[in-house]
């Protein structure tokens, strides 16, 4: 708790307003994250500080992956991009997993077997949109090419409002943070 009658803590700088004519910039690098743990893959040999949950089945029906997103600055130059994170389920197949951002092709993922198999893929600003968007993924190689999702992760630039009364974002430990100052507006370090 920070008590307004104290006076400002030694180990908190005080560093002065930006010079007029600079700007702070409108936004920061987010990420939203889909890893849901609904599926348990008894068979997996996944190491003993790995679990075996992972998220949806991906077979050769669409499986949708919604990611919520708010908040976007579609004037920042930030590169937009998706990773995913798919784990085969059959053994000595080949996984070919198409990639879909709402409803656009963003390419395909090809694996084999048991493996984890991580991959990035660079997302048009123009296909990103503030609410729901859907991820889509369908297997390609027939009804043995079975594959789990571990996770989804967006990345695009973030305006600085908040997200149901909270806005998060981590600033380097080496680098000066500061917001223009107001009498209104207070910034505490609580560590």
């Amino acid at each position: 708790m920070v008590d307004q009658r104290l006076p400002i803590a030694k180990r908190i700088l005080t560093v002065p307003a930006p010079v007029s004519g600079s700007t702070a910039p409108a936004s920061f690098p987010f990420t939203v994250l889909r890893e849901d743990r609904t599926t348990y893959f008894a068979a997996l040999l996944n190491g003993e500080n790995n679990d075996n949950f992972f998220g949806a089945i991906i077979t050769s029906e669409p499986t949708d992956q919604d990611l919520v997103v708010a908040h976007i600055d579609s004037s920042s130059a930030l590169p937009i991009s998706l990773d995913v994170a798919l784990q085969g389920v059959t053994d000595a197949q080949e996984h070919g997993v198409t990639v879909q951002f709402n409803g656009a092709t963003l390419g395909e993922m090809d694996f084999l077997g048991m493996a984890l198999a991580q991959q990035s893929f660079p997302v048009e600003s123009s296909l990103l949109q503030n609410g729901s968007n859907t991820v889509t993924l369908t297997a390609l190689n027939g009804d043995n090419d079975v594959s789990l999702v571990q996770s989804i992760a967006l990345h695009y630039a973030h305006t600085y409002a908040a997200d149901a009364d909270w806005l998060r974002a981590t600033a380097s430990p080496a680098r000066n943070s500061a917001s223009p100052a107001s009498p209104t507006r207070r910034s505490a370090c609580l560590t």
